[in-house]
C-alpha cells in the first residue's frame, strides 16, 4: 500500500523471519524507519520538481485535513458523551469524573488516529505533475494566461476552467 514509495522484496522479509531477539527487533525497527524516511524523501523530491517547497505545503494540508476531520467527530462525540454521562449517576458514579476520564481517553484515541491516517495518506498520495490550463478569452485579464487547477476541484469546476 505504499504505492511505489517503498518496495520490500521477499528476500528482505525472509531475512527477518524467525528473528526474536530484542537486538534484531530494534535493528528491524531502524530498517523500517529508515526505509519509510527514504521513501518520504523521494516523494518530497518528486513533489518539489513542480514547485519548490510544495511538499511541505502538501504535508501541512494532509495533516490539517486529518485534524479537521477527527476534531469534528470528536466534538460530536463529546456532545453525546455530555448528554449520556448524566446517566452514570444512576450507577452511583460521579458524572463529571466519568465525563473527564472518557473525554481524555477519546482524545488520546483521536490523536493516534490523526497520526496514523496522516502517515497513511502521505504514503498513498501520488503526486501528479502540474499542468497549466489556459483560461478562456474574456475570463482572465490576459489572453492565454496560465493558471494552476487544484486536483481536488469537482469535475464541473474543472470543466469550467478548461
Amino acid at each position: 500500500w505504499f504505492t511505489g514509495s517503498w518496495s520490500v522484496t521477499v528476500e528482505e522479509l525472509q531475512h527477518w523471519e524467525g528473528q526474536g531477539e530484542a537486538e534484531k527487533m530494534e535493528e528491524m525497527t531502524r530498517w523500517i524507519q529508515q526505509g519509510a524516511l527514504d521513501a518520504m524523501k523521494r516523494k518530497a523530491s518528486r513533489i518539489d520538481e513542480d514547485a519548490p517547497e510544495l511538499s511541505s505545503a502538501v504535508y501541512r494540508q494532509v495533516l490539517l485535513m486529518q485534524i479537521d476531520n477527527y476534531w469534528r467527530r470528536h466534538l460530536k462525540f463529546m456532545t453525546n458523551l455530555r448528554n449520556y454521562s448524566k446517566l452514570r449517576s444512576y450507577g452511583q458514579r460521579d458524572p463529571l469524573v466519568e465525563y473527564k476520564l472518557e473525554a481524555y481517553k477519546t482524545f488520546q484515541v483521536m490523536i493516534g488516529k490523526i497520526r496514523r491516517d496522516t502517515i497513511y495518506y502521505l504514503f498513498t498520495f501520488q503526486p501528479r505533475p502540474l499542468r497549466p490550463v489556459e483560461t478562456e478569452a474574456g475570463l482572465g485579464e490576459g489572453e492565454g494566461e496560465l493558471v494552476q487547477v487544484p486536483s481536488n476541484l469537482d469535475e464541473k469546476v474543472r470543466s469550467y476552467l478548461r
